[in-house]
């Protein structure tokens, strides 16, 4: 945990753990695995860390109690949660999700998040923290933040996953890459099932599709909800429903995400900038010290040397305005 993390995780099982750490009161099934031997199967993992287009870094079957709390800022990978008992509250980006039982949910953990229970309740769950190669990130942005009740097979997957992290072999990489493909794959399934019978939903995921291709225009309300019949008021009002920020901040985040992105193909300020479609250099500057706290030049300098792998993802940046013209951004 870095430390814009705060938690307690106050364990009353733990069923299985892969290269987690927890606290030193706990009950396992089987005995726990020793550090080195963690250490010893993460390098085995990393031989492969780039040959698969989801790696698996942490995983864990936990049974928690009501003081269990966990609060992250940041942190670059996606967590898939599958809830088997309990009652679980995710809250992040202004949005509540219960977890209850069978129901799974992608996390981006980029996004500002706690997890809580309530209190006299408990939350059995099983959980996996995974990385994305580039193309691997559109799946699991499709997947994020929509609960799916699982009504077939898919904990089977998350079964086999944690059963084959304690059989590290050179197939590994792929045999776990590959199941949570399938998992997102069912997850992004049940998604366009239920679009089929909720016009809104349908509205809104062309509305962003349309930010993801034009993000370096000049963008209007009128070209996000396309022919519909709708008030510019009621499209960003649907608009926060589904994603917790006005449009305008999402395609804001998306534009400065996109520029750490570019910044590590070692691309100059001014290039960015106009990339990314923002009016001028120091529009852009002013944005991007506001979202990260650090010029686009100290970024630029720091990501070169680090040659950090940035994905993209659509943060809530709380501080931006609100208050942009309803019809044009």
């Amino acid at each position: 945990m870095n430390a814009q993390t705060s938690a307690f995780m106050d364990y009353k099982k733990v069923y299985d753990l892969f290269l987690g750490e927890v606290n030193d009161k706990f009950e396992t099934k089987t005995p726990d695995i020793e550090m080195e031997e963690r250490i010893m199967r993460k390098q085995n993992l990393d031989n492969a860390w780039y040959s698969v287009p989801f790696a698996v870094i942490a995983a864990g079957y936990y049974e928690v109690g009501d003081r269990h709390y966990t609060n992250r800022s940041s942190g670059c990978f996606f967590e898939l949660i599958y809830t088997v008992a309990g009652h679980g509250i995710v809250e992040i980006n202004g949005r509540t999700f219960d977890c209850v039982a069978n129901t799974i949910i992608l996390i981006d953990c980029s996004m500002p998040q706690s997890f809580h229970v309530k209190r006299g309740q408990t939350w059995e769950y099983k959980h996996i923290h995974f990385v994305v190669d580039g193309a691997a990130e559109n799946v699991a942005n499709h997947a994020c933040l929509v609960p799916v009740y699982d009504n077939g097979g898919l904990h089977a997957y998350f079964d086999d996953i944690l059963n084959e992290l304690h059989h590290i072999s050179a197939n590994t990489c792929f045999f776990l890459s590959q199941n949570i493909s399938a998992i997102l794959t069912e997850m992004i399934r049940y998604q366009f099932q239920d679009s089929f019978t909720d016009p809104q939903t349908k509205l809104i995921k062309r509305a962003v599709e349309y930010i993801h291709e034009h993000y370096m225009e000049k963008i209007t309300i009128k070209q996000l909800a396309g022919d519909e019949f709708i008030s510019p008021y009621h499209f960003i009002r649907l608009f926060k429903k589904y994603y917790g920020v006005p449009p305008y901040n999402y395609l804001i985040d998306y534009r400065l995400k996109r520029a750490q992105y570019l910044f590590m193909q070692h691309k100059f300020i001014k290039e960015v900038a106009q990339e990314c479609g923002f009016s001028s250099t120091n529009s852009f500057s002013r944005a991007f010290q506001k979202r990260f706290g650090v010029s686009p030049s100290e970024y630029r300098e720091n990501a070169m040397i680090r040659q950090e792998d940035i994905s993209l993802d659509f943060l809530n940046n709380k501080d931006s305005k609100d208050d942009a013209s309803e019809n044009e951004f």
